[in-house]
């Protein structure tokens, strides 16, 4: 689907927004706070009322008028989990696909990961089998992981392994920073193709990281040819709260600096035997650093 297709639904799902509730919903706003969207999804309860979503419900997106209110929810969700209430993110998103089981927005992408990455395994799979028949990055490659964390037979998950590289042979390298997501991304995907495996990074990379053994068995599938492999305890560097923020850097040179989000890290080589030492400019939270060095 082209970009543009989801630009100009968002402004004529915001219209209609509009012609409902005024100035309450403020179109385009990029600075919208979870209180502001608060404000929009209980206008929108409010004025269609128990009774609708009780009759409706299952239906949801379906219906046209629906469409804002979900896309209220689907930008909450977001806003909330970047924010740590990951809990009501994730009630959040299991909501929406109450409301639409056919999930036209793509919820179960965001979801499948953000459980897997809170190691709710349970959740995970009981997701996974409702959509067992996904066909998608974002379930292949979310099976693979929950097989990983299931500590499933490692001849299991090398069959899984198989199917999604036959699927989609980009993913992997993104995932183990042999390519570097682009600083622009791209405006529409396709099943397979090296667009999906930048997005489907963008969503899951941090279900991945989080995990330091399924982060060694995906290198060890892969036969990627890492020679040196540091996990670094970021509280010898500088005092944190922990977060679950874990970074890839490949073919690091001296000094050269690499900014992941909005942290910037510099990378030292002090010797031939390739020990690091780490500065961080504004600094936001890290749990586990992993450096890759080819």
């Amino acid at each position: 689907m082209q970009k543009s297709d989801f630009t100009e639904e968002a402004i004529r799902h915001a219209n209609i927004m509009e012609r409902n509730f005024g100035d309450s919903y403020p179109i385009g706003d990029e600075n919208m706070t979870v209180e502001d969207y608060q404000k929009v999804i209980d206008d929108y309860e409010q004025k269609f009322g128990e009774r609708y979503f009780e009759e409706n419900e299952g239906m949801f997106w379906g219906i046209h008028e629906t469409r804002p209110y979900m896309q209220c929810l689907l930008d909450q969700g977001h806003l909330l989990w970047e924010s740590g209430e990951r809990e009501r993110a994730i009630d959040q998103y299991k909501y929406m696909l109450k409301l639409n089981p056919n999930d036209n927005q793509g919820v179960r992408d965001t979801l499948l990961p953000n459980l897997l990455e809170l190691n709710r395994l349970d959740e995970a799979e009981d997701l996974y089998l409702e959509y067992e028949d996904d066909y998608s990055a974002s379930w292949k490659f979310g099976k693979l992981l929950l097989d990983i964390k299931r500590n499933t037979s490692f001849d299991e998950i090398k069959m899984q392994y198989k199917k999604c590289i036959e699927y989609n042979p980009y993913i992997v390298d993104y995932l183990l920073g042999e390519k570097r997501i682009p600083a622009e991304m791209p405006f529409f995907y396709g099943f397979g193709d090296e667009n999906e495996a930048i997005y489907y990074v963008l969503l899951s990379a941090e279900a991945w990281y989080s995990d330091i053994k399924s982060m060694k068995v995906l290198m060890e599938l892969s036969e990627n040819s890492v020679l040196h492999y540091f996990l670094i305890n970021p509280l010898l560097f500088f005092n944190i709260t922990k977060t679950q923020n874990i970074c890839f850097i490949n073919r690091v040179t001296a000094g050269h600096a690499v900014r992941i989000g909005r942290t910037y890290l510099t990378v030292t080589i002090r010797t031939k035997s390739v020990k690091l030492h780490i500065d961080v400019i504004n600094f936001i939270n890290f749990s586990n650093i992993f450096i890759f060095i080819k």
